[in-house]
């Protein structure tokens, strides 16, 4: 496989996501300019994902069986009469695991990269599992209950579904729709309502007893949820996290807002966001006209 299509990054969005986008795929375009980037679509609606995409050099990645059988997975964790659009779309981000890049980051669009991915990429590659996530998903992974005690006493990571390293054919969505119409009903009362594809995700990976470990588990990089913010220190150019379970400050490459539903101005670290955002500003009407 070519060096152009052995790593690359995804994100999932919509034109409701090109803000986020924006300033992700700015921060992309600066540190990371060689690392080739597709976006998933969350729905139909893309108009504004595609111009932004074109300005940047990226591209819309939108393959019809993956997705149809992404659709179907939500469909069946949960029924459309339970099931927002926006719960639904969040599945397609398992199209990932069946797409053009060999090893692949997953970003969602509420993220920033602060840092050159390559370093990040090869440990990932080296720590020998099949997942690698940014953090943990505290108590939104499973719904309250001796299931979810059990899950967690077995091994279950219960970790953000928003930023992690995987390779191509790790996870199969063949292997997902059979869970599906399996042992899925079985647990089904464990699946949160409000983190569907994280909460299904979570509980595929335990069930198969598939390989996953924590960014940082071993040191090298600080943890990405910007609410986290009272432990994160800025200097000049970067941020670092000094938890006190490490006695050295550690990098933090990906800043993840996640749970934040739109940018705002008291967001934590929104200075850096809007700095990223205004660059991608520059960026996009360098290359046509503005979005708006």
């Amino acid at each position: 496989m070519s060096p152009a299509t052995r790593r690359g990054i995804y994100t999932v969005a919509n034109d409701k996501f090109s803000e986020w986008l924006l300033a992700l795929f700015a921060s992309l375009k600066i540190l990371n300019s060689q690392i080739p980037v597709r976006v998933i679509p969350f729905d139909g609606s893309t108009d504004l994902v595609q111009r932004i995409c074109q300005a940047f050099g990226y591209a819309i990645w939108a393959p019809s069986g993956p997705l149809s059988a992404c659709d179907r997975i939500a469909e069946a964790v949960l029924p459309l009469s339970e099931s927002p659009a926006f719960c639904r779309g969040a599945f397609r981000r398992f199209a990932a695991f069946c797409g053009p890049f060999e090893e692949f980051m997953y970003l969602d669009a509420d993220t920033l990269v602060l840092e050159p991915l390559t370093p990040l990429f090869d440990a990932c590659a080296n720590s020998g599992k099949q997942i690698v996530f940014a953090d943990g998903a505290g108590n939104c992974a499973y719904n309250p209950s001796a299931r979810r005690e059990e899950l967690r006493t077995n091994g279950s990571q219960e970790w953000n579904t928003g930023v992690y390293y995987s390779r191509s054919g790790a996870l199969s969505l063949d292997a997902m729709l059979a869970a599906c119409r399996t042992d899925l009903a079985a647990d089904y009362a464990v699946i949160r309502r409000d983190a569907t594809d994280q909460s299904f995700l979570n509980w595929f990976i335990a069930t198969r007893q598939l390989s996953s470990v924590r960014l940082g588990s071993t040191g090298e990089y600080g943890r990405s949820w910007a609410y986290l913010h009272q432990r994160m220190v800025e200097l000049p150019g970067h941020l670092f996290d000094f938890s006190r379970q490490h006695p050295y400050s550690r990098p933090v490459p990906i800043v993840h807002w996640a749970g934040q539903a739109a940018p705002t101005p008291d967001m934590p670290y929104a200075h850096i966001w809007q700095a990223y955002r205004t660059a991608a500003q520059i960026i996009y009407e360098r290359a046509g006209p503005p979005p708006y």
